[in-house]
């Protein structure tokens, strides 16, 4: 009965977790949106017209990651005077696709999170873009800090996160 009760709670929160999803997705006319293995979604908004993100490539991207409120949590992006972040960062991120894996997974942005759904989503997204593309990240809750929350307690259990991710740079 326990396990029933369990499963019962994850299964309704999945539920919770695929509206919040979709009715994002709609109302902001995502199209295509695709998901990913672990299943997170993520929409390419905006290609690029600059150079092409590859493989073995340096890239450096600015983003921004929202609760499921809208708030925003975390940015490379410095914020108008009006704004405050909860883990102000305001310096882009710079990392490596290798052989063995994108060196993103070793920066802030991965460090709270409680799988790999973020990584596998931009992995998928970057390599179809170029700089001065924009891609729209949205993760499940699971994906994200899942029942335990931001290391702050500020973010609620069980929310469903977005990142908005822009290339800026390819060496």
């Amino acid at each position: 009965l326990h396990l029933s009760i369990r499963r019962q709670r994850q299964m309704c929160i999945r539920d919770r977790d695929s509206i919040t999803i979709e009715n994002y997705i709609t109302d902001n006319n995502l199209d295509p949106v695709f998901t990913t293995a672990s299943g997170a979604r993520y929409a390419i908004q905006s290609v690029g017209d600059g150079d092409s993100v590859r493989y073995n490539d340096l890239i450096t991207i600015n983003y921004t990651a929202y609760d499921g409120n809208g708030v925003v949590f975390k940015s490379t992006v410095t914020p108008a005077d009006s704004q405050y972040y909860i883990y102000p960062i305001y310096d882009p991120l710079t990392f490596t696709y290798t052989s063995s894996g994108w060196t993103l997974e070793y920066t802030s942005l991965f460090a709270s999170l409680q799988s790999y759904g973020l990584f596998e989503a931009i992995s998928a997204a970057l390599v179809n873009m170029k700089t001065g593309g924009q891609v729209v990240v949205l993760l499940p809750s699971a994906l994200g800090f899942g029942s335990s929350s931001d290391p702050s307690n500020i973010i609620s259990p069980y929310s469903v996160l977005r990142y908005e991710i822009s290339p800026l740079y390819v060496r």
